[in-house]
């Protein structure tokens, strides 16, 4: 997902988690509004394997981020306000 001027939040609804078990890279850049990530979902991907956050302003925390059991690399560029 690239240049998402608007979104805040990312959540997948549970009836397409089935659909993305194949996924498994997810690149998100430019997205300025962004405050969080799978905060509230239970997503599990057991393919995800790599993961890049790209350019916040507003991203506070990853919490879920140890839900990706696959995952071999993350890469977090620019996001400043990550605690």
């Amino acid at each position: 997902m690239w240049d998402c001027r608007n979104l805040e939040c990312l959540s997948v609804d549970k009836e397409l988690q089935n659909e993305l078990t194949s996924l498994d890279v997810l690149e998100i850049k430019y997205c300025p509004k962004l405050r969080s990530f799978l905060e509230e979902d239970e997503f599990r991907n057991p393919n995800l394997t790599s993961l890049v956050f790209f350019d916040y302003g507003s991203l506070k925390s990853l919490q879920r981020i140890q839900s990706f059991e696959s995952l071999q690399s993350l890469y977090i560029i620019k996001c400043l306000t990550l605690e």
